[in-house]
């Protein structure tokens, strides 16, 4: 019989059946599509030589007056600069606390250190923080002990004393000591949480200014006396906040399970309330690991299964109280500010609610999210500029005398909270959108308020008849989301509308337009500006580009993405501000890394999944590429992006004490080789696959007659090692016998023999090994009637 040339169309097809959607393709993962063709991406190496802390959540690259290239890397713990494979630290100092005599208490034969304040100090666990200034150091310590690295807060155990490792144990119990502590500054949470009221692990943010301690005994859900392990920072009266917990479970169990067993349980109560997912559940007892006595699907959640990687948490509790005798706290009053009233267990930690509302004010909202710690980069001129979102702004200049020795400090006369800011390239403005109305006073930062800088200037925002600094105020939309520097503009998406800023001179300076509505952006990093056009992802779905004009891009993926159906996790619209989007250049494409729905407060919930679109060619692929950040081309030959472990221990900076609280962040350079090279040199193969919808073998008739398909001939551009090629064959589009045969292609192969057969049949191509690369061209097969049943 003669060979049959099957067409499929390049682009993945998400939305139809696979019957539906014949001739098209419509699974993929670590594909693009080039020239009409898929084929495999390109590989990626590590670089930097280390790991670094925290999850980054931007990144900007460009080239300082001297040629020198550098990308700065802003994480939810600190700023890094890379420069020539090596990593440097610029992270801004706080406020340092001085410290007097008796700072230190040591242990013989420990190496964790207690340090002590003349007063609140202010850290949380898990700050990272500087000694200088040591002196009269006890336990046999030196000075370089203390000022060679930087530290990690390991406990807090009252609003004067903290703990740390110093990874060498102390000769005496001693106490004494003068120091000087210098926090780094507070960028804001690792991970976007979706909280209730005052809900799991802390509100508003990290709680720095609040005073806490720890439950000192067990308490029900009825208790009106409190005690504590040390109450005396605590006023005589006032509000506390009892922090929630969270473990994961050791194995999964189903939707009517009345007991379950848990990684740790050692900080949950012996009986009460927990979450898993959105499911609600009390239990009645605790025996080591166990919770027993589970009532399933409380207060109409819905009662569901669980794996064993879902987390469980408890929730946090507001409490009043009237009076105060040494550590308890008396006449108290349960689940306040619309929390509930449970039981806490020994060594919960317990904080002054009313210094705990550090990043938002008190609501009695049931659902709030709680935007993890971010930042914006860009670079004026040579200058770094980088403002923590909602937080300050801080320049770094490499044309400085040994740059990379110092750290990035505040821009003097800028506002002090601002969502986010932007460079204007051509005309030389700085702009702080979502920022403050009064300079310097953060409680007058209005999320639709605009303020540019004088030109040429980034210390100058005061309007006046002789500068260009000024100041404007949105109003479609609750606040700014996102902004970028276009080709002679600034697009600034709100969460429902897109405005362009213009450069038109004196006396206005600058002029701003409304351009789109029902158009905006999900999020601060998930927009991208290519080729004198600007893309984005929607905050209620779907893709945008402004062209001149708002248009919506059409996608067969776009429900894949937004929609959690059956086993499909779509986006986490709970985490979406992690979402990032970029430009790469090498290929025509705007990449988009998401996290998709996973249970509310699993810290799991990272970019897992990537998008991709050719705007040339006007496909869309998929994949399952985790990055945090990504860099296009250009200062550097190749993109640069980050992963992010959870669960690692960063190497850089060096951290006495490290724990993976916050995770670590690997760098890669992109679209090199064909492989994933770690920071360990070993090389691991990349599996790529593409598989097409159903076509119809039939020789007239729609899926009438089984066909016997005999051989095909194989068709790559491009191969390097092997290739799976992989027929399913089935006699019905949903159901009846299926069959699948896998046949491995080599650049030697001239045609495969085959013995299928079937109604309809669908072609899979992936790859598996080290080394593999590889680009499809056409399905040629050769296919008789087997016949009618």
């Amino acid at each position: 019989m003669a060979l049959k040339n099957t067409i499929i169309r390049p682009g993945i097809n998400k939305t139809d059946t696979p019957s539906g959607a014949e001739g098209q393709w419509i699974d993929a993962d670590n594909i693009r599509f080039r020239y009409s063709q898929p084929e495999k991406i390109g590989g990626w190496q590590a670089i930097g030589q280390e790991t670094f802390a925290g999850p980054a959540r931007d990144q900007h690259t460009w080239s300082a007056l001297d040629g020198k290239k550098y990308a700065a890397l802003g994480t939810s713990q600190i700023l890094a600069i890379y420069y020539e494979d090596k990593f440097y630290d610029i992270t801004p100092l706080d406020t340092a606390i001085t410290i007097a005599s008796n700072a230190f208490v040591t242990v013989s034969g420990s190496s964790l250190v207690t340090v002590i304040t003349s007063s609140s100090h202010n850290l949380s666990v898990g700050r990272y923080i500087r000694f200088s200034a040591v002196g009269s150091l006890p336990g046999g310590y030196i000075d370089t002990d203390f000022t060679t690295d930087v530290f990690e807060v390991l406990t807090v155990p009252t609003a004067t004393t903290f703990t740390i490792d110093l990874e060498k144990n102390a000769t005496a119990s001693a106490t004494g000591g003068t120091a000087t502590i210098t926090p780094y500054v507070s960028i804001g949470p690792t991970f976007q949480t979706y909280g209730y009221g005052w809900g799991t692990e802390t509100w508003g943010g990290e709680d720095d200014a609040a005073t806490s301690t720890t439950l000192n005994g067990e308490i029900t859900d009825i208790a009106t006396t409190i005690t504590l392990t040390d109450a005396s920072a605590f006023p005589t009266s006032g509000s506390i906040l009892i922090r929630g917990t969270s473990s994961s479970l050791n194995g999964g169990i189903t939707d009517s399970a009345t007991s379950l067993t848990l990684i740790d349980a050692s900080t949950f109560p012996s009986q009460g309330i927990i979450f898993i997912g959105d499911e609600k559940i009390t239990y009645s007892g605790k025996s080591s690991n166990d919770l027993t006595g589970l009532t399933r699907g409380v207060d109409d959640t819905p009662a569901t299964a669980h794996d064993n990687t879902a987390t469980v948490t408890t929730r946090g509790e507001i409490i009043t109280y009237s009076g105060k005798s040494s550590n308890d706290l008396t006449g108290c009053v349960r689940g306040q500010e619309s929390t509930e009233a449970v039981y806490h267990a020994t060594g919960s930690t317990v904080i002054n609610d009313d210094q705990y509302n550090a990043w938002g004010e008190e609501t009695d909202e049931t659902n709030v999210i709680l935007e993890p710690g971010s930042w914006s980069l860009d670079n004026f001129g040579e200058i770094l500029v980088a403002t923590i979102k909602d937080g300050r702004t801080f320049s770094w200049n490499p044309g400085v005398s040994n740059p990379l020795d110092t750290r990035a400090v505040v821009i003097s006369g800028a506002p002090t909270s601002s969502r986010l800011t932007v460079v204007s390239d051509r005309d030389r403005h700085l702009f702080h959108l979502g920022t403050e109305q009064d300079i310097g006073d953060p409680n007058t930062q209005d999320p639709m308020f605009i303020r540019f800088s004088d030109q040429e200037s980034l210390s100058n925002y005061l309007p006046t008849a002789t500068n260009t600094a000024g100041t404007f105020r949105l109003d479609a939309g609750n606040k700014i989301v996102a902004a970028v520097s276009g080709k002679d503009y600034v697009l600034v998406l709100t969460d429902t509308a897109a405005y362009v800023m213009q450069f038109v001179g004196p006396p206005f300076t600058f002029s701003i337009r409304q351009v789109g509505t029902n158009c905006g952006c999900i999020g601060q990093h998930a927009v991208a500006f290519a080729n004198g056009n600007v893309y984005w992802m929607g905050l209620s779905g779907g893709f945008f580009v402004y062209d001149g004009t708002v248009k919506i891009l059409p996608s067969l993926v776009e429900d894949f993405v937004f929609t959690t159906r059956g086993n499909n996790p779509g986006v986490n619209f709970n985490s979406a501000e992690i979402i990032y989007a970029e430009h790469n250049s090498l290929y025509n494409e705007i990449v988009w890394f998401y996290p998709t729905a996973t249970p509310i407060g699993d810290p799991a919930i990272q970019n897992n999944r990537g998008l991709i679109y050719n705007y040339v060619e006007n496909v869309w692929s998929i994949n399952t590429l985790s990055r945090t950040t990504y860099a296009d081309s250009g200062t550097y030959s190749l993109p640069y992006a980050t992963s992010y472990d959870t669960s690692a221990i960063p190497q850089f900076p060096v951290i006495k004490g490290a724990t993976d609280k916050f995770g670590a962040s690997t760098y890669f350079a992109h679209e090199t080789g064909v492989n994933e090279v770690l920071l360990n040199a070993n090389p691991v193969p990349i599996q790529a696959y593409i598989q097409s919808g159903d076509f119809d073998l039939t020789q007239g008739g729609d899926g009438e007659f089984m066909l016997h398909i005999r051989r095909f001939l194989p068709d790559f551009k491009n191969l390097i090692g092997s290739a799976d090629v992989i027929l399913n064959t089935k006699d019905y589009s949903k159901g009846g016998n299926t069959t699948t045969s896998s046949f491995t292609v080599q650049p030697t192969t001239n045609k495969v023999d085959t013995r299928v057969r079937g109604r309809f049949a669908n072609i899979k191509v992936e790859n598996t090994s080290l080394d593999d690369n590889w680009r499809y061209g056409t399905f040629r097969v050769d296919i008789q009637p087997d016949g009618r049943k």
